[in-house]
This record gives C-alpha cells, sequence and structure tokens, in this order.
C-alpha cells in the first residue's frame, strides 16, 4: 500500500493536513493513526507548525502527541500549545508551566505567574509579571533585556527597542547576535562601532 497521497491533489493546497480515500496525510506522509471522520487541521497553513487532532489524539505533523487531550487541545502561537492539564512544545510537555496563568507571547516566549520561557529554556532570575515580547529574539522585564533565554550586558530595558533581524539598541548602544554555538546565536552584546543614533 502507498505511504503517499494522491498526487493529482492541488499542488495549490496550502493546509497541513489532508485526506483522500479515508486516510489523513501530512503533505503526502500517511498519518498511520490519524482517524479522518473526525480530524480536524487545527493550523490551516503549511508554512507554519502543523497540529491536527481527531477524536484520540492529537498530532505535531505526523507524531502523536503523547499525553495530549484531543477534546481541550488547542493551538497557542507556532511554538506552544496547551490542553487542560499541560503546556507543550511542539510536541512535548513543557514541565514547570502553569496551565492556567500561562500566556504565549511574540516569537518564541511564553510566560505563566512564576515564570518566562523560552521555547523550552526558563529563563533565569527574569520578573515574569513585567516581562514582555519584543521580538522572534528580544524580550525584556523592568531591569533587564533579554536575547532568547540570556540577558544582554549593559542593555537598558527602558530605552531598548527592536530593529531588523538580531539587532537591537538603547539609548547608547547598538547589540547584534553573539555567542555563536554551532552556527547559531544565543546571546547578544555591543556591536563595537556601530552610531545609535544612526543604525537602524
Amino acid at each position: 500500500e502507498s505511504l503517499t497521497a494522491d498526487t493529482t491533489r492541488s499542488k495549490e493546497h496550502t493546509t497541513c493536513y489532508s485526506i483522500s480515500a479515508g486516510k489523513v496525510y501530512f503533505k503526502n506522509l500517511l498519518v498511520f493513526e490519524a482517524q479522518a471522520e473526525s480530524f480536524v487541521d487545527l493550523v490551516q497553513n503549511s508554512e507554519k507548525d502543523c497540529y491536527g487532532k481527531d477524536a484520540k489524539n492529537v498530532y505535531f505533523s505526523n507524531v502523536i502527541i503523547s499525553d495530549a487531550d484531543p477534546q481541550t487541545f488547542s493551538v497557542l502561537n507556532d511554538v506552544f500549545t496547551k490542553d487542560k492539564d499541560h503546556i507543550f512544545v511542539r510536541n512535548e510537555i513543557l514541565p514547570s508551566a502553569d496551565t492556567q496563568s500561562f500566556q504565549a507571547l511574540g516569537g518564541l516566549y511564553g510566560k505563566d505567574t512564576k515564570n518566562v520561557y523560552y521555547y523550552r529554556h526558563v529563563i533565569s532570575n527574569v520578573d515574569a509579571e513585567t516581562f514582555t515580547s519584543l521580538n522572534y529574539y528580544y524580550g525584556k522585564d523592568k531591569q533587564h533585556v533579554y536575547y532568547e533565554s540570556r540577558t544582554v550586558e549593559n542593555a537598558n530595558p527602558s530605552s531598548f527597542e527592536e530593529l531588523k533581524g538580531s539587532y537591537g539598541k538603547d539609548a547608547q548602544h547598538v547589540f547584534a547576535a553573539s555567542c555563536f554555538n554551532e552556527g547559531l546565536a544565543d546571546c547578544a552584546a555591543i556591536l563595537e562601532g556601530a552610531d545609535v543614533q544612526t543604525f537602524t
């Protein structure tokens, strides 16, 4: 039996999931356990992370999310989802998150009454009450600016603003991604020589 959907389906199809001949497909891959008669595509946009559910299970792409309750499951943003008992980051439970108070913020940030999260990381020494997400990379509270999950040294939260990409600036400095780890930046630092007045 073929594991791919009927290739005659429209190439303009933009949703994450489709149903053909009583079977559910995720981007042409058969979702083996999915029940076509009760299946719901929860995202409707294949450019984003894909979630679906049926009467028995919740799916991230074509993988079942363990312990997710399909009756109460909902998508909060591109990264965070929830049901009555859990907050999930894609297909994994965020173990320390409080379901009742959790808020999905911009980018990969979320918070509850006790903690702030960047993706699966709990940010240390952050004030959850005043924390806001600025864009995909930066957030701030009343005392600090953060790049992903790490404090940006010497950044002033009262004047800090996000710029395009991984850049930001306050009244005195321009900041850029640094601390590259396996090709990915996980912190930001002062961009030496940049003119804060003209840098955009």
